[in-house]
């Protein structure tokens, strides 16, 4: 089946990941249009395609590998002159063999031989304990115990009064003028105003635009699409309020 082409008239532009050929060393071949080396004809591995850097996505259509100049025997896919093996099924181009991978699969390793069984130690006997519980049991107790007496235990102890003395204070408020400042919507009750000044009292956030970065997001099936994320940027502007000085008696 031939691989699914992306119209390049769609809103969003949808690239093409990248991936590197692991046996021949061809670099940068295309997520989707790729599924194998046009080189050698190796699988695709799709946990190693990676985004290319923005200065190098390409549209398909200018990659070196894409093109309709050799149809594939096998799978009927158009692919590039400049392919030696199908980028769809990897066959190799324009000699009518079958698929021809150079990726073969290494016969698996024979499971290790089983070892001869070793002789089974016979577990050893539990020695009796019950002397070891018998001498914490009477630990525990003989704890306990004392702890009792020790937080319970009263004695009586006669005492005796040889004198006493006591005292009295008086706090004496004198009352008199002094100077502050406030705010003044905070004026204290009976404040006489001496002057008033405008001073900033706090500030505030006034969004002032936007800061957007771009964000590549992997479609699943060796394309990716980029997104922006945008937040709100913000500046601080200074709220100004009037400051009273004034005179109260305290």
């Amino acid at each position: 089946m031939p691989p699914r082409r992306y119209d390049a008239a769609v809103t969003d532009p949808v690239y093409e990941m990248f991936w590197d050929c692991p046996f021949c060393s061809t670099k940068e071949l295309l997520g989707l249009t790729h599924r194998c080396c046009p080189t050698c004809g190796a699988p695709q591995d799709p946990t190693k395609r990676y985004f290319p850097p923005e200065d190098r996505k390409v549209a398909v259509a200018d990659h070196r590998f894409v093109g309709s100049d050799l149809v594939c025997d096998n799978c009927q896919t158009a692919n590039s002159a400049a392919a030696a093996h199908c980028t769809n099924c990897g066959a190799a181009i324009g000699d009518g063999d079958t698929e021809a991978h150079k990726l073969a699969d290494a016969p698996a390793a024979p499971p290790p031989a089983a070892s001869s069984a070793s002789a089974t130690a016979p577990a050893p006997k539990q020695k009796s304990k019950v002397w070891v519980a018998i001498l914490i049991a009477v630990v525990l107790v003989g704890g306990l115990v004392f702890a009792g007496v020790a937080m319970f235990w009263k004695r009586e102890k006669a005492m005796t009064v040889t004198g006493h003395s006591w005292q009295r204070s008086v706090a004496v408020e004198v009352y008199q003028t002094t100077s502050a400042s406030a705010w003044c919507d905070e004026l204290p009750t009976g404040a006489r105003v001496t002057g008033r000044t405008q001073e900033r009292r706090s500030t505030r956030r006034v969004q002032d635009g936007q800061s957007c970065t771009t964000r590549n997001v992997d479609n699943g099936d060796g394309t990716y699409h980029q997104v922006q994320d945008c937040s709100p940027t913000y500046r601080e502007e200074p709220v100004m309020g009037d400051r009273c000085q004034y005179q109260a008696e305290r």
